[in-house]
């Protein structure tokens, strides 16, 4: 009888022959790993939900949650927002799903928001783990967790962030494909871009990079075939966006709207994404980002070439769009991380070769030491950003002039940057103290919006163009004021600071409006301000007057 081999210890994971039944030996790296995704998990979650609702909506906010309000069969807000604007519906559909059970609120578009946020941290940390390793990955959810940047975008109702989640999704069944090519990775990346289109038609940028991608990596095998099938996949997936507007008779706004975006004139300066969105996403990120894209470029495989063209053609295209909005860049979050990850990792690996050099050590130990410092100092960094992105006030009111003159204070806000605080107050108050027919005249169409949602009144805006080439389509122009109040269709004039300090012309109008038909303060909104001469005291944010003819 042939002996039998002595039995290994029960315990040694690495035992073939362990008894069935016995529990699985937890290894203790992967713990660690476990422990730290549900911490930066957490982290994350709490910065996004923490604080969500305690000012109101932006105007984007109040649109898009309208156009939900009449996807859920509201024909009130279907009236004033309609359901066809510039944008494809998927995140309008989530979020009317939603009304339908809880009713129109504030609060659940941007939980769902904050949700996709989430994701998105989970998304590139996945990414750079299947790019760079386990460390890279933990790096990357990390600096997305706590980039300001990041944080930001995810506590608003906008379509950027729901489309980079489903943007980073595509880059992630990328990496996987590069990792192992299969083409069912491929056909699953094209899903997800398509998805990704449906949350916003900016996501189109995917396909000129995934082009250079597949053009320049040569590592990494591409049929003609799968291509062909990957790109069948992705038009059937965002073919639910024309079929609505064809069936909907939605094809004409969607037409000119088209026609309006190709004319706007631009509303920002070509430093703005330097100045306002590169200090928002943290410059410990960005100057890791820097280093990891030289790592990138000299390496030049197949994942590197992948994250670096989403980089530069996403960044390429805004910079020379002249429309400029501070969220439009949320995209890139995903591979700068990466990027900034790698850049970590990179540093870490080069002191640790200096250290074994002077100390005539292992560089392991160095390595560590650099990699563990470097990264609990960006995180550091950031966190503190994140922390008054959810603590701070409403933006601050600035003056240029020490006068109370109502020409002059104004709040400091960048569209996308955050929420209005005298949005809900004069909401709540116009649904209590004014009747359900009454029409408002707002300076710009922003605050129009605001007023619509939260007010359910109607409002139309005088800065509309009446130029059908230089409005959005949406926006009905008073081609005469004075003959509106005259015949009682216009029974209040509404000034708001956030609008009057980037059309002082318009702002004047409408308070000379105000002067000739004897208008009467019916509601004034109050916020402290500090004056540029040093001295502090209050300016209006939001007066609303009622007229007569």
């Amino acid at each position: 009888m042939r002996a039998s081999a002595p039995l290994l210890p029960i315990g040694r994971p690495d035992d073939p022959r362990r008894l069935a039944g016995a529990a699985p030996v937890v290894r203790p790296d992967r713990l660690l790993a476990t422990l730290a995704i549900v911490i930066v998990g957490s982290t994350a979650a709490i910065l996004r939900l923490a604080q969500l609702t305690q000012f109101g909506f932006n105007t984007d906010e109040a649109v898009y949650s309208g156009q939900a309000a009449a996807l859920a069969g509201n024909q009130q807000y279907a009236a004033m927002f309609g359901v066809f604007r510039a944008h494809p519906l998927l995140v309008h559909f989530l979020v009317s799903l939603i009304y339908r059970i809880t009713g129109i609120n504030d609060v659940a578009p941007r939980v769902l928001s904050a949700i996709f946020g989430i994701g998105l941290v989970l998304v590139a940390g996945a990414v750079a783990a299947v790019a760079y390793g386990r460390l890279a990955g933990l790096l990357a959810m990390a600096f997305t967790a706590v980039s300001p940047y990041a944080v930001t975008v995810s506590r608003q109702m906008l379509l950027d962030g729901p489309m980079a989640f489903f943007a980073g999704l595509t880059i992630l069944f990328l990496a996987l494909y590069v990792r192992r090519p299969r083409r069912v990775l491929l056909y699953s990346a094209g899903a997800a871009a398509g998805l990704a289109f449906l949350a916003k038609e900016s996501a189109v940028l995917l396909i000129p990079a995934v082009l250079v991608f597949m053009l320049l990596a040569r590592d990494v095998p591409f049929r003609l075939r799968d291509i062909a099938i990957t790109a069948a996949v992705y038009l059937l997936t965002v073919l639910p966006f024309p079929l609505s507007l064809l069936l909907g008779g939605g094809s004409g706004s969607a037409q000119q709207f088209f026609v309006w975006q190709i004319l706007r004139r631009a509303n920002h300066d070509p430093a703005f994404y330097w100045d306002k969105v590169v200090p928002s996403v943290g410059l410990p990120i960005i100057a890791l980002a820097g280093l990891g894209l030289a790592v990138a470029l000299w390496r030049r495989r197949g994942i590197d070439v992948l994250i670096v063209a989403l980089c530069l053609v996403t960044v390429g295209f805004f910079e020379l769009w002249p429309v400029k909005g501070f969220q439009y860049l949320i995209p890139v979050i995903t591979p700068t991380v990466i990027l900034a990850a790698l850049g970590v990792i990179w540093l870490g690996t080069a002191v640790g070769t200096v250290y074994a050099r002077i100390f005539q050590r292992p560089p392991r130990l160095g390595s560590w030491m650099a990699r563990t410092a470097v990264a609990a100092a960006s995180v550091a960094v950031l966190g503190i950003g994140s922390t008054t992105v959810v603590a701070a006030p409403a933006p601050t009111l600035l003056a240029t002039d020490s006068s109370d003159d109502l020409t002059h204070p104004a709040y400091g806000f960048v569209a996308g940057t955050g929420g209005l605080k005298a949005s809900r107050p004069v909401g709540a108050w116009l649904k209590a103290h004014t009747l359900p027919n009454s029409r408002f005249m707002t300076i710009g169409p922003s605050f129009a919006n605001i007023i619509q949602f939260y007010g359910e009144r109607r409002a139309v805006a005088l800065a509309v163009s009446p130029n059908p080439l230089h409005r959005n389509p949406t926006y009905t122009p008073i081609e005469n004021p004075d003959k509106a109040i005259q015949t009682d269709a216009i029974q209040y004039l509404v000034y708001d600071s956030y609008t009057a300090s980037r059309t002082p012309f318009f702002t004047s109008k409408l308070l000379a409006y105000v002067a000739k038909y004897h208008g009467v303060l019916v509601y004034a909104d109050y916020q402290p301000i500090h004056r540029s001469d040093g001295t502090t005291g209050e300016a209006p944010v939001v007066l609303v007057y009622e007229v007569h003819p």
